[in-house]
């Protein structure tokens, strides 16, 4: 497989004519609202007025931008906060299914970088595990770094305190 498949860029002739390549990978896991109908086209694709965005206190839901795949259909982006599962966008969403009780249910999962973190470098950093309400991040007797697929609900609370972007969710 190429490389720019790898990137999810389209290499169709049609993509290749319009003068750029299609977004394909998603942009963020979905908001928590919708994770359980991602396997739907676009869950997103009845909604009026997208309250979702409005109802986000941390502002974290955006939408994908027109010339994306995934275009229209909700995402989480931990650009400058995390999701705090308040459940606000399950209020608001016509498609949603009824909030979770309890433990919620992960949206996606943090994968960290080794290349680019900075304790597998020799560096002590504990902005990530600092940042994580859900104790999803341990560190070994070297004190480096590893997400727990347990225990990670995909918050993005880690994302954007690291110094290096050595973390992303999906």
């Amino acid at each position: 497989m190429s490389r720019d498949r790898d990137k999810g860029v389209d290499l169709s002739r049609r993509a290749f004519l319009r003068g750029r390549p299609a977004q394909t990978r998603p942009l963020g896991p979905p908001p928590p609202c919708i994770t359980g109908r991602i396997s739907e086209p676009n869950p997103c694709s009845d909604c009026i007025g997208q309250p979702c965005l409005d109802s986000c206190d941390p502002d974290v839901i955006r939408i994908h931008p027109q010339d994306h795949h995934l275009a229209g259909r909700a995402y989480l982006s931990f650009a400058e906060s995390g999701c705090t599962f308040c459940g606000d966008c399950f209020k608001v969403c016509p498609v949603a299914d009824p909030l979770p009780a309890g433990r919620p249910t992960p949206v996606g999962l943090a994968s960290l970088s080794q290349d680019l973190c900075l304790p597998w470098d020799g560096v002590v950093c504990l902005s990530c595990k600092i940042a994580c309400t859900w104790d999803a991040i341990t560190f070994d007797s070297q004190r480096r770094p590893s997400v727990q697929q347990a225990t990670c609900t995909g918050c993005g609370f880690c994302v954007p305190v690291c110094p290096t972007q050595a973390i992303n969710v999906s």
